[in-house]
């Protein structure tokens, strides 16, 4: 929908837009993945107003996108106390295994 509307918004000013749909499709999803590649930018007012839309949506997408990604690596309070659990016997193992150590190297001498 934004990629029609870009084109009919740079039709008189801009005819690589006008006549062939895939230049301002692609100059959406470049704008939409900010990635901005520069080969193809909008000229008249309308299409700058549209494009900066785009990149607003984007930057809201891979917002959105992101905390919904975060919010299911983040720990629960009971795998937060289970993993607390896991380190401390493994830090009772180590610490048996370090006194064990010292006693063998102290009975041998």
């Amino acid at each position: 929908i934004v990629s029609y509307s870009i084109r009919v918004a740079e039709g008189p000013a801009n005819p690589d837009h006008a006549t062939y749909l895939w230049n301002p499709l692609w100059l959406v999803v470049a704008t939409m993945t900010t990635t901005g590649y520069g080969d193809t930018s909008p000229i008249t007012h309308m299409g700058r107003a549209l494009c900066v839309l785009v990149m607003c949506v984007g930057s809201l997408f891979v917002a959105a996108n992101t905390a919904a990604f975060c919010s299911h690596i983040t720990m629960t309070s009971q795998e937060f106390e289970l993993m607390r659990k896991v380190e401390d016997e493994q830090w009772l193992h180590r610490i048996t295994d370090a006194a064990t150590n010292i006693m063998q190297s102290l009975w041998r001498e």
